[in-house]
Formats: structure tokens, C-alpha cells, sequence
């Protein structure tokens, strides 16, 4: 009787560590893993090329820098703030326009080439500013 129930304690034990470390193990990449990047595709973008891009305004007209990239939790990018006004960073708010309001053109290498937005600076400057949660 003694030896029964130490032997359903001992298979409890055992069954819950296995769930345990099947549940919190850490995944391991195989050698055919296909989450890994191995070169950038022709119409990959990297976000370094946008952050600090100048936005303009359909009249060419310089509105401000891209200072960050805003995303959600699955990794869309949703909007774009811009730094606006100031001189020397002195005065400057920050601005956000959703993404899609950007019209980018890139170079051939995938880089900026020009970022327009159908704003213009006074609209911008009248905008509210953008509130973080938490400025990094």
C-alpha cells in the first residue's frame, strides 16, 4: 500500500515537471530555422533610414525631422513624430501624423529619398503635441 501511493506521488511529481518544462522552455532554433534573416529583400526598409528623414510639405516646404517611429504590439508601424519649430531643439514639440499620411520615396538602395505630407508647418505648429506614456 505504502509502495502505491509513493509511486502515484513520485508519477504526479514527474508529470507536472515535464508540463512545467514543456510549458517554460525556452525555444531552440534549428539549423532550417526559418525566422532567421539572412539579407535584406528589395523592398525592405530599415526604420534607421526614416528616423531623422525630413518631412516636407507639398509646396517643399520644410515642416520637420521624423524623431520616432510609433508601433503597435504587432510590430505595424502607425505613426511617425515629427519634431516641429525651434531653433537649435530650443521651443520644439513633438507632432504625430499617422503613418499612412506619408508619402516616402526611396532610392535605389531602399534609402530616403524625399518624405511628403499633405500638411503644412503652421498647421503643425497649431497641432497638439504628442503625448508619450514613457519618452525613451
Amino acid at each position: 500500500m505504502m509502495n502505491t501511493k509513493a509511486i502515484l506521488g513520485a508519477c504526479a511529481l514527474l508529470s507536472v515537471a515535464a508540463l512545467s518544462t514543456a510549458v517554460f522552455a525556452e525555444p531552440k532554433l534549428t539549423a532550417g530555422e526559418t525566422n532567421v534573416l539572412t539579407s535584406q529583400g528589395a523592398s525592405d526598409v530599415l526604420a534607421s533610414t526614416i528616423v531623422g528623414a525630413t518631412v516636407y510639405s507639398p509646396r517643399d516646404e520644410k515642416v520637420g525631422d521624423i524623431q520616432y517611429l510609433v508601433m503597435n504590439k504587432d510590430g505595424k508601424i502607425e505613426g511617425a513624430v515629427i519634431g516641429v519649430g525651434g531653433f537649435l531643439g530650443v521651443a520644439k514639440k513633438d507632432v504625430a501624423l499617422n503613418f499612412k499620411a506619408l508619402t516616402i520615396s526611396y532610392d535605389t538602395d531602399n534609402s530616403v529619398k524625399k518624405i511628403t505630407a499633405d500638411v503644412t508647418k503652421d498647421g503643425l505648429k497649431s497641432a497638439p503635441d504628442y503625448l508619450f506614456l514613457k519618452k525613451s
